[in-house]
């Protein structure tokens, strides 16, 4: 009896979830072949909401100390229900995130093709899932070198019916570094763009010609579309490099994160025009979204620079299999359809790319641009990028940017040695404007 409900069930939550998406035909879905490409990204539309971060964290970037003891969390749902061999791999990467020429020997000890053992199976009303977790370093991964990786999974021993793919960071703490975020000092910018400026010193860690074979990165809000990569030392004395640059070095601040508490889906909090709760659902319908001229005092239950944390707050929900999903429609009101590029809902729920599954559709009879797209319960910051080429993003479009904004911002420094084969990652620092990191003020049932 408990297991045709269960198929009954599960039967059901499949085919409502279908009809919301498009027709899909399954087989074709699973057995699809895709090209590994060296970026964030889903190859498969049944798997949903991919996290990656350190363990106990449920933001920032997904970086780790060589031996350091710590550990990557990634997790990551599927729709099919389909309980199978799950396999990764992880890839050492360059500096412009191509695979490097190392044997997988020289940077990982183990296991060179593992399986993914940890999964649990949903007990959410609308949408079943399995959730898969992976834990890195562990007994079968452990890592012997710096740098830049990527991991990825896939089915079956077979490469090519692809999951995910997704970056992450492995660092030594070689130099130190000074740095500080402050109000761009062009007079042209100075209220609109935040400067980033900072010094290495090596001075206990030899490198020669160091203004070459020193390479530094700088994200915010852990976004590559808008990556400083380029940054060559303004100054070179003794064992010290400033970057201390006058535009080179700063990114366009933005305005305060939008955002959406998706915890209780009958409970209606700030940014939330009501709930419909249908045979396939619960519909989440968003205020619209307008151009904002003047910044937007920060939401009280603080930032997360664009990320999100699964969860729930609902009375019946007592843990993490509970967890359920929701449709959730996103509008920005305009009076006409740009011609020249796109609008996207940007954040971690799409990777932190400009995902063509975020994209909004003009609505030319209401003036507005729509997007309904399935989301799990948690708490969501996002903004809204304009983009020509759907690869860089303008956040001023839509969102403007004022010196005031919250950003989190992060520096990676890289040296490539002439007596190693690979690039070394020495350094990582976050950094956050205003100085003092803005806290997040409640905690989620995970």
């Amino acid at each position: 009896m408990i297991r045709t409900k269960f198929f009954i069930t599960l039967l059901f939550s499949l085919i409502s979830f279908c009809s919301f998406a498009q027709e899909i035909d399954e087989d074709y879905d699973y057995a699809q072949e895709s090209t590994l490409e060296y970026k964030n990204k889903i190859y498969n539309d049944q798997i949903h909401t991919l996290n990656f971060h350190k363990r106990g964290n449920s933001s920032g970037l997904p970086v780790i100390n060589l031996n350091g003891g710590e550990r990557l969390l990634l997790t990551f749902d599927d729709f099919s229900m389909k309980v199978e061999d799950l396999n990764y791999r992880i890839v050492h990467c360059d500096y412009d995130w191509k695979p490097t020429d190392l044997q997988y020997f020289q940077y990982i000890s183990g296991n060179e093709e593992p399986f993914i053992y940890d999964l649990t199976f949903s007990t959410a009303f609308n949408q079943s899932y399995i959730q898969y977790s992976l834990s890195i370093p562990n007994d079968d991964v452990k890592f012997k070198a710096s740098g830049n990786y990527l991991v990825y999974v896939y089915r079956n021993g077979d490469p090519s019916k692809l999951l995910l793919s997704h970056q992450f960071y492995v660092t030594e703490d070689r130099v130190q570094l000074k740095a500080y975020v402050h109000p761009a000092f062009s007079p042209s910018y100075r209220n609109k763009k935040h400067e980033i400026d900072f010094s290495i010193d090596h001075s206990k860690y030899p490198i020669i010609n160091p203004s070459d074979a020193v390479k530094v990165t700088l994200l915010q809000n852990n976004r590559t579309d808008n990556a400083i990569t380029d940054l060559k030392p303004l100054f070179v004395s003794n064992n010290t490099l400033e970057y201390n640059h006058n535009g080179p070095n700063t990114f366009w601040a933005g305005n305060e994160q939008r955002f959406a508490d998706l915890r209780n889906l009958s409970q209606k909090t700030e940014g939330i025009n009501g709930f419909v709760n249908r045979t396939d659902s619960v519909h989440v319908f968003l205020e619209p979204m307008k151009t904002r001229r003047m910044h937007r005092q920060g939401n009280l239950l603080g930032s997360i620079y664009g990320g999100r944390v699964i969860g729930s707050t609902a009375f019946n929900h007592t843990g993490a299999s509970d967890i359920d999903y929701c449709i959730v429609y996103f509008y920005l009101e305009q009076e006409i359809e740009d011609p020249n590029g796109s609008y996207y809902v940007f954040g971690e729920l799409s990777n932190n790319t400009l995902d063509d599954k975020f994209k909004m559709e003009y609505d030319s009879e209401r003036k507005r641009y729509r997007l309904a797209t399935y989301l799990k319960q948690g708490y969501y910051n996002w903004l809204v990028m304009y983009s020509k080429d759907g690869i860089t993003g303008d956040v001023q479009r839509i969102e403007g940017s004022f010196i005031e904004a919250e950003n989190s911002y992060s520096i990676l420094v890289y040296h490539k040695d002439i007596t190693a084969d690979y690039t070394r990652l020495i350094k990582h620092s976050t950094l956050f404007y205003p100085s003092k990191q803005s806290q997040f003020r409640f905690d989620l049932k995970k």
